[in-house]
């Protein structure tokens, strides 16, 4: 798993790819919530390149839409794999997250 951050104005666009499994999932939980510590409430995740999501990687992803959402924040995500798609539609994660096609529609809707 590697992950990436940068910042565009008000939001900050981390990347997430590889694998986030059992191993790696407390790695990608620190590193995001160390995003959300250091005040950043708007996220918008780039999952261009992320290949697998365990259940492990799902919680993560729960946990930080929580603090988000407790902070008046707003977390998106784009360019899920039709994989990671799969198991975000039968997690009943779809509902959850505002998820965009691409980078350019994620930017112009949060």
């Amino acid at each position: 798993m590697e992950f990436k951050t940068e910042k565009n104005g008000t939001q900050a666009i981390f990347q997430v790819s590889g694998r986030v499994d059992t191993l790696s999932s407390p790695m990608f939980e620190e590193k995001l919530l160390d995003l959300i510590d250091t005040g950043e409430i708007n996220l918008i995740g780039d999952c261009s390149q992320l290949e697998y999501v365990s259940s492990s990687a799902l919680r993560v992803f729960l946990v930080a839409l929580k603090t988000i959402k407790r902070n008046n924040g707003q977390f998106s995500l784009f360019g899920l794999q039709p994989q990671i798609h799969e198991v975000f539609d039968i997690s009943g994660f779809l509902d959850l997250f505002q998820i965009y096609d691409n980078r350019e529609k994620a930017l112009n809707q949060t």
